[in-house]
């Protein structure tokens, strides 16, 4: 669950610099963040209970989303 929170914080921070700003660098730590969310689904889903599932849903759907509006702001830009 921790790592779902770390992974929740990457997440986080790669939107907020593409808000500011639409680069390269961006897309690339949001496809990071949203492949570890992806890892982080995958091993929680092995062997979690059903909050852990849950919440690892969650950060992976947010981190989906994230990454969709990065690109989007970076296909806007350039």
């Amino acid at each position: 669950l921790a790592q779902a929170e770390a992974g929740l914080i990457v997440a986080n921070a790669g939107y907020s610099r593409t808000v500011e700003s639409a680069r390269a660098d961006d897309i690339q730590a949001a496809q990071a963040a949203l492949n570890a969310a992806q890892a982080n689904y995958s091993r929680v889903n092995r062997g979690a209970d059903k909050a852990d599932i849950d919440a690892a849903k969650a950060q992976l759907l947010d981190a989906e989303a994230k990454l969709k509006q990065a690109q989007f702001a970076y296909d806007l830009a350039g």
